[in-house]
């Protein structure tokens, strides 16, 4: 668990390290500020961090992305490699590499809210599990860069 506890400790092992947030859904975070504040604060020692969101709503992963610039992130990052539980079976996480098209328009749309830095998070192999009775899938270099 990326939290800031661990943060703290990693920070102690390297300075150079770029630190994470475990993924917040969305809707969490842009919910309760207090909730923010429990789970995602930082020391400034921590720099840098990387604010990792999970979700499927472009107007709301843009005031995400808006909102964690201005709290101090250095980055905000779309999840889209998470296959657990965690992403509920909803539409984010892992379930975003399925449509690169849509995944393209929700990154824009962080991209142009935020003052930091909007990456990816995404890996090989998930649509498998996704979609158990589906075809195998070009899990290559190749289909991830067409990504």
């Amino acid at each position: 668990y990326t939290n800031r506890h661990l943060r703290f400790l990693l920070r102690q092992l390297s300075s150079k390290a770029v630190l994470w947030t475990e993924m917040e859904k969305v809707e969490t975070f842009m919910r309760s500020e207090e909730a923010t504040r429990r789970t995602l604060r930082f020391d400034p020692s921590e720099r840098p961090v990387v604010l990792q969101l999970g979700g499927d709503d472009a107007e709301l992963l843009a005031a995400a992305s808006r909102r964690g610039a201005a709290l101090g992130f250095s980055e905000v990052n779309l999840n889209c490699g998470c296959p657990s539980i965690e992403s509920g079976g909803a539409n984010f996480g892992a379930a975003l590499m399925a449509d690169p098209k849509r995944t393209r328009g929700l990154l824009e749309a962080m991209a142009h809210a935020s003052t930091a830095p909007v990456s990816v998070k995404c890996r090989l192999g998930v649509h498998a599990r996704l979609d158990p009775d589906a075809p195998p899938p070009e899990d290559s270099y190749e289909a991830l860069a067409s990504f």
